[in-house]
């Protein structure tokens, strides 16, 4: 049985950045994050709160830690 990805050395060092990119394109990039676009899937409210939690996804934060770093934390090689 194979070990962890990080004790194979296969995992990029920037791998928490690739992930983080992921998770910020995803949403975006499949769902119309536009208030009143796509059926009426949003309104100006929720059409905010998907941009803030793709944003806060895609970006470390600068000062202190979010439940994304926490989520790395766990899972970090």
């Amino acid at each position: 049985m194979a070990g962890p990805l990080g004790g194979q050395a296969v995992l990029p060092e920037d791998w928490e950045e690739v992930i983080r990119i992921g998770l910020f394109l995803s949403p975006t990039l499949v769902m119309n994050l536009n208030a009143g676009e796509g059926a009426d899937l949003h309104n100006p409210t929720s059409s905010a709160i998907g941009l803030a939690v793709a944003l806060a996804a895609g970006s470390a934060p600068v000062v202190g830690r979010d439940m994304f770093t926490e989520f790395f934390d766990l899972i970090r090689p």
